[in-house]
């Protein structure tokens, strides 16, 4: 009887990238724009908050657009995390939607807006009003395959969000990028992926208000992470994700002065790894059923 290694060397590889990323503190500077953290859909959210690595384009444009390149036909796709937190609601929703355009390439759109409810805000004068608190974001990106098992993306995203002292709106364009690899030796079972999502100046907060002037860094990420098929089955597959996120964001020395993403992707190591979460999951996907005509 022959026996298949795949699975057992996936899993000792597994076992290892556990152990050196199993680190999961709170990040050193609270980012901007929250709401591009959380997970926007069940798969990213069941296997860890996590999908760098992942070859279903439904979460290519929160972790890794390079994995639009997966992308087969066209798809439209909703979901709402309803975010119940101390007896609150304050739901997440997504619209996402990716259209693969040639034999290499695919192009995908997602909005996002999270809905925070009302709330009072006192103005210059003291007087308080209320307000529709929100985050919303609107993306397009592209991936495209390079050749020899890789693909590689990029994509733009606009994030707003209203600001009450004073009033206006906080406004920010964010860009990301990444690669994704899937070796030959593994008879694309496995695959890596590498990402830096939501790249930025940093954000102004409270411009033109001398009694409160501060700036926000946006909330950059660098993402590394391993998926492997365990099984595959006719009816589902069986995989588990590895992945590391540390957080790309450092304030300029003191006071409420962010720096860009770009600076700290290189001087804001010192935190680490206590600015970086690791991040294990394990997935059992059905596979489309086909009903015949």
């Amino acid at each position: 009887m022959t026996t298949n290694p795949m699975p057992i060397r996936i899993i000792s590889l597994s076992m290892i990238l556990v152990l050196l990323c199993s680190t999961d503190l709170s990040a050193q500077v609270m980012p901007i724009f929250q709401s591009l953290i959380s997970p926007r859909s069940l798969p990213a959210a069941g296997m860890g908050e996590q999908g760098v690595a992942s070859n279903d384009p439904l979460d290519a444009l929160q972790f890794n657009p390079a994995n639009l390149a997966y992308a087969e036909g066209a798809s439209v796709s909703f979901f709402n995390n309803p975010w119940k937190i101390l007896h609150t609601s304050d739901p997440l929703t997504t619209w996402s939607g990716f259209w693969k355009i040639s034999d290499t390439s695919a192009i995908g759109l997602e909005y996002t807006y999270w809905d925070l409810g009302e709330g009072t805000f006192p103005d210059l004068n003291g007087v308080i009003s209320s307000h529709d608190f929100f985050e919303r974001s609107l993306s397009a990106a592209l991936g495209t395959e390079l050749g020899n098992h890789v693909a590689a993306g990029i994509e733009a995203r606009y994030a707003w969000m209203p600001e009450y002292f004073p009033s206006q709106t906080i406004q920010h364009l964010l860009v990301s990028a990444g690669i994704s690899a899937s070796p030959g030796y593994f008879r694309e079972r496995v695959r890596l992926g590498l990402s830096l999502m939501n790249f930025s100046t940093p954000v102004e907060v409270g411009s033109g208000n001398p009694v409160f002037v501060e700036s926000d860094p946006p909330p950059a990420e660098l993402n590394l992470g391993l998926e492997g098929d365990v099984l595959q089955e006719s009816t589902f597959d069986l995989k588990l994700s590895l992945g590391m996120m540390k957080a790309v964001t450092k304030r300029a020395g003191a006071g409420y002065t962010a720096e860009s993403s770009f600076s700290a992707l290189f001087n804001s190591w010192v935190y680490f790894p206590n600015d970086a979460t690791g991040e294990a999951g394990l997935g059992f996907l059905w596979r489309p059923i086909d009903l015949g005509g």
